[in-house]
């Protein structure tokens, strides 16, 4: 996503992305995917070189043929402005963790590390951090060919370790997709929901498609959005949004073709001393929007929002950002 940004914001990135620079980075080498993420656990990296000149840094990478050839550095995360984040909510307060555009060092202060508990099954684990008196622990696993391959699975677990109850505990999670930049310098994707648990964005010429996908069955997300005008104030990221739909935060007239955010919210409710909550959702990428549904099980049938995208689809104002 190319982002504006007015110059002390710029300024304060800057320093914050010297901090998360010298912080533990990893990469996951899967054969489908290539996954970087910096030390507050949030995709892009910045302590590896990418494959490519024109992936300077890894974000998250895919090789369609399963074989591991990532040579031509197309990225779904680290063009323009890299932005993918995390967000925790307690008692309507929200901090995020982000690298790129909105890079905020180790924001809950855990420790990312690679804990992969074999050759083909890949992991990294984000621990110790915490947020007003609520512990965050999560995980991403993937396998590294096959089956599951293109599925980036998230656990999350958050414990309220005061000793008074934590009121409206929430989290989120989002991505700027920019899969097709390298590709063919178009940021631009085609965005669409098919219900509150799945959402999802293809490029109009590699067909490339990254998915969020509610995995919980305990809980439904209250926020499932795409968002457009929140990214120079970072109110895409609260997980107190309960949208749904095409959110354009007083952004203009955009259609669902545009350079926009996926993001997915829950509020959890209230926790009691010493209770924990367990999340579960997934990243899913794939050749094709077909391939990314099938490979969940996302539910069946396009929403209202989902046909409409549909045929907006290259209808939208092909506007060009500028890039910074």
């Amino acid at each position: 996503m190319n982002r504006k940004y007015v110059l002390t914001l710029v300024a304060a990135c800057a320093a914050l992305a010297l901090t998360q620079k010298a912080g533990a980075q990893l990469v996951l080498d899967g054969n489908t995917l290539l996954l970087g993420l910096g030390a507050n656990g949030a995709m892009s990296e910045y302590g590896v070189s990418g494959p490519t000149p024109t992936s300077p840094f890894i974000g998250l990478q895919y090789d369609s043929t399963g074989t591991g050839n990532y040579s031509k550095g197309y990225d779904f995360v680290t063009p323009g402005n890299p932005f993918q984040y995390y967000s925790v909510g307690v008692n309507g307060n929200f901090g995020f963790a982000s690298d790129g555009s909105y890079n905020t060092g180790n924001t809950f202060g855990v420790t990312t590390a690679n804990t992969s508990p074999n050759a083909s099954t890949l992991q990294a684990t984000s621990s110790g951090g915490s947020y007003r008196g609520l512990s965050i622990n999560q995980s991403v696993t993937f396998q590294k060919s096959g089956t599951g391959s293109g599925i980036l699975a998230y656990n999350v677990q958050l414990q309220n370790t005061t000793g008074a109850t934590l009121n409206n505990v929430a989290y989120s999670t989002g991505v700027d997709p920019d899969q097709d930049v390298y590709f063919d310098n178009n940021y631009q994707t085609a965005n669409n929901i098919t219900s509150r648990n799945y959402l999802y964005a293809t490029g109009n010429a590699t067909a490339w498609t990254i998915a969020i996908a509610n995995t919980s069955s305990t809980y439904t997300p209250t926020g499932t959005y795409i968002y457009n005008g929140g990214w120079d104030n970072g109110s895409d990221m609260s997980p107190y949004n309960t949208e749904y739909g095409f959110f354009f935060g007083g952004g203009g007239n955009v259609a669902n073709y545009e350079d926009d955010t996926l993001n997915m919210a829950w509020q959890l409710g209230d926790l009691a001393p010493g209770q924990t909550v367990d999340l579960t959702y997934d990243y899913v990428v794939a050749g094709t929007p077909a391939e990314a549904s099938t490979s969940v099980g996302a539910p069946d049938g396009a929403s209202t929002l989902g046909l409409l995208g549909l045929a907006l689809t290259g209808l939208g104002a092909l506007r060009r950002k500028m890039k910074v």
